[in-house]
This record gives structure tokens, C-alpha cells and sequence, in this order.
């Protein structure tokens, strides 16, 4: 190990672990704590749900502008003061007691998600890592994946004691005491290591030669980023349907109620494990070839499933391949524009990409839901197995775009 991959210990470490956090508090408690708003205040499901809807397209609608913002002065300040956003968001949605405070917490909540969760702090972390971004990045990734395994347990403890509005209180101090001066101050002098743009192009040009040798014309550049943005919404619709359905659709499909949660519960240790096994051995591949290995891993999860539906084996299939699939697609995406344009724009161009698929991922479960409803389990995940096949499609356009017009080998 180096000592520059030494150096990047900490900041890795304070990143990791207010993504488990922040994303623990603001994206995974409300499947717990969404049925006793439903009981306390006598809302409709779709009501209730609505809210974190409105907060993701918030989210997509401002992410092109947090990235630009962190591209011109660092994510120390933009990622503390949106964990502190967040946390007043959870407390007004604690204190709320109509549908129009519901509705203004989740739109503060939206505004703490575009700059406290994933692209932001991929950004973040790009600027103190430099060559070493990957790793971080994947780093990074693992420690979150732990959110959801530790959240929902920690959030049905909470519950079994307390109401839900003293556990959004609770999840609200956390944010504010642990994660704004872990960020503020653990990333201090940090994330202004490469502010400056010359001798960001002269450090580019010594530490990443692949990236700076190539010279994308602008009219490519948009056709990747386009690709890229479609890749990520279609992946976006497939992976929150699957994150609120699944137990739904396999229990559906005739597995009964005990196999499709053990289905479930596969997803998250593939999810896990696949991105350790990348940290480890996947330095060497690059982001583009890792890109079609793992995109091909998605049609083969739904594959089984749709031609088999009843049998626990072919769900076990699913629950590990897609696990996998979904694990390394966050480092996927976030690692094929760095690999193509170098550090400069890079939070911007994350958040262009994550504008359309937090809109798409809004809708997803409501969607997806409604095709269980209308056309039932099989002919829905068949529906998802044809979008994982365009998936597949507009990867390859996208390695043949990049492997045509550039001087990066990727295949």
C-alpha cells in the first residue's frame, strides 16, 4: 500500500460512514417507519410514499448543480451542511401534523439528498484521491452497502420501545452530532487539493495518462453521456421496483412468504461481497470492461426466474447474480466518467447523469407496482428481463463509442 493510498484512510473512512448513515436515516428507515405514519395519521399508502418521491425528483433536479458546486470549491462544506439539512428535514417531518408540512419536509429532505448521498460524495472523494479515486470510490461503496443491514434492524429496535416520531428525532441528532463535524472537520483542508485547474491538468497528466491522452469531441461526449444517462435510469427503474417488490413478486410467483424473504435477504451479502471482491482484485480491470461483465450478469438474474418462476433454486439464482449486478454497478457508473474525463467536471457530469435516474427511480416503485397489479408477476419481471437486455445493448454501443473514438483499449 502506498502513502498516498495511506493518507486516504481517514477521509474514506469519515465518507463511508456518513454515507451509512445518511443513507440509514434518510432513504431506508421509511420502509419501517412509513406503515405507523400510516396508522398515526390516516393517509393513504400512496400518500405517504409520495413524499420520498417528491424528495428524489428534488434530489435529481438539483444534483447537476450540487456537482458543479463541489467541482469549484471541494464537498467538506456542501456534504456537512447537507447532513445538517438533512437533519432539520427529519426533525420538521418528527414535529409535521398536516399534509403540507409532510410534503416541505420531504422537499428539505430532497435537498440533503442531492448533496449528502452517493454522486456528492463520489465527487468529494475524487478530488482528495486523484488517481487513487477507484479504490475510494469502491471503498467508499462497501462501507455503505452495510446501511440498510444495519438500519432496518436498529430501526425495528427503536420501535419496539418508541413511536416512530421520537426515532426520526433520533436518526436527526445522529445525523447532526456525528456525520456535519465528521465531514466538516475529519475533510479540513482536504478537498482543495486539486482546486487549482493548471496544476490539476499538469497532476492528471503525470498520474492518469490514459485519461488525459484522450481528447473526446464534444458531439461524442454528449452521445456518451446520453448512453450513460440511459444505462443508469433503466438500471435506476430495475433496481428501486426490485428493492420495494421483491418479496412481493416472488411470493407472487408461488415461492411462499419465508422463500421470497430469504431471496431478499441474498441480495444485500451479493451486494456486499461482489464490491469486496472488486476492491481486491478489480484495480486492473477497467471501468468499462468491468461495465459489461456486470451489465451481462443482469438479464441472466431475471433470465431464470421468468423461465422458471415456482422453484426456490432459480430465486436463489436471482437473489445472488442481481445482488452482484446491482452491487457493482454504483461503482461502475461513477468510474466510467472519471476514467474518460479526468477529475475536471466531475461532479457535474455525476450529477447530469443522476438527474434523469432519481426522476425515474421516483416513479419506479409505483410503476412497477401498478404492472404487478394489471399484468401480474410473470409478465412484469418479464418486462424488467427486456429492460436489463436494453441495458445490455446501450453498453456495448457505449464500449464501441469509446473504444472508436478514443485511445483506451477496453476490450
Amino acid at each position: 500500500i502506498t502513502e498516498k493510498e495511506r493518507s486516504l484512510t481517514f477521509p474514506i473512512a469519515y465518507i463511508g460512514l456518513s454515507q451509512i448513515i445518511n443513507w440509514g436515516a434518510l432513504y431506508y428507515s421509511l420502509a419501517l417507519i412509513g406503515p405507523k405514519i400510516i396508522a398515526e395519521m390516516h393517509w393513504s399508502e400512496v400518500f405517504v410514499y409520495s413524499g420520498f418521491s417528491i424528495s428524489a425528483i428534488l434530489a435529481g433536479l438539483l444534483a447537476p448543480i450540487t456537482g458543479r458546486i463541489i467541482d469549484q470549491i471541494g464537498g467538506r462544506v456542501i456534504m456537512s451542511l447537507g447532513s445538517l439539512i438533512g437533519a432539520g428535514g427529519l426533525l420538521l417531518l418528527s414535529t409535521m401534523s398536516s399534509t403540507l408540512e409532510y410534503i416541505f419536509a420531504w422537499m428539505i429532505i430532497g435537498v440533503s439528498m442531492s448533496m449528502s448521498l452517493y454522486d456528492s460524495a463520489f465527487a468529494t472523494i475524487a478530488r482528495i484521491a486523484g488517481s487513487n479515486t477507484r479504490r475510494a470510490i469502491s471503498s467508499i461503496t462497501l462501507l455503505a452497502g452495510f446501511s440498510s443491514t444495519l438500519t432496518w434492524p436498529a430501526t425495528a429496535y427503536l420501535l419496539s420501545f418508541s413511536d416512530w416520531r421520537s426515532v426520526i428525532i433520533f436518526y436527526s441528532i445522529i445525523m447532526a452530532s456525528i456525520c456535519v463535524p465528521l465531514l466538516f472537520f475529519g475533510l479540513k483542508d482536504r478537498s482543495t487539493a486539486l482546486i487549482d485547474p493548471a496544476s490539476q491538468s499538469s497532476s492528471l497528466q503525470r498520474n492518469e495518462p490514459n485519461v488525459t491522452r484522450v481528447e473526446i469531441a464534444e458531439v461524442i461526449l454528449v452521445k456518451i453521456m446520453v448512453l450513460l444517462g440511459f444505462i443508469a435510469a433503466a438500471q435506476g427503474f430495475i433496481s428501486n421496483s426490485i428493492s420495494v417488490h421483491v418479496i412481493t413478486l416472488f411470493q407472487e410467483l408461488g415461492l411462499g412468504a419465508n422463500g421470497a424473504i430469504f431471496i431478499g435477504s441474498l441480495i444485500g451479502p451479493a451486494q456486499v461481497g461482489a464490491r469486496l471482491i472488486e476492491l481486491v482484485f478489480g484495480k486492473q480491470i477497467h471501468p468499462i470492461k468491468l461495465g459489461l461483465i456486470t451489465i451481462a450478469v443482469f438479464p441472466i438474474s431475471f433470465f431464470f426466474p421468468v423461465m422458471f418462476p415456482s422453484f426456490t433454486v432459480t430465486g436463489i439464482i436471482f437473489g445472488l447474480a442481481y445482488g452482484a449486478s446491482n452491487g457493482l454497478f454504483t461503482i461502475v457508473l461513477s468510474m466510467i466518467p472519471y476514467s474518460l474525463f479526468g477529475s475536471r467536471g466531475y461532479g457535474q457530469k455525476l450529477g447530469s447523469i443522476a438527474a434523469p435516474t432519481l426522476l425515474v427511480k421516483a416513479v419506479a416503485p409505483a410503476l412497477f407496482g401498478a404492472l404487478l397489479t394489471l399484468l401480474g408477476p410473470h409478465f412484469s419481471l418479464s418486462i424488467l428481463f427486456f429492460i436489463s437486455l436494453l441495458i445490455c445493448f446501450a453498453m456495448l454501443k457505449l464500449a464501441k463509442l469509446v473504444k472508436n473514438f478514443s485511445s483506451i483499449s477496453v476490450i
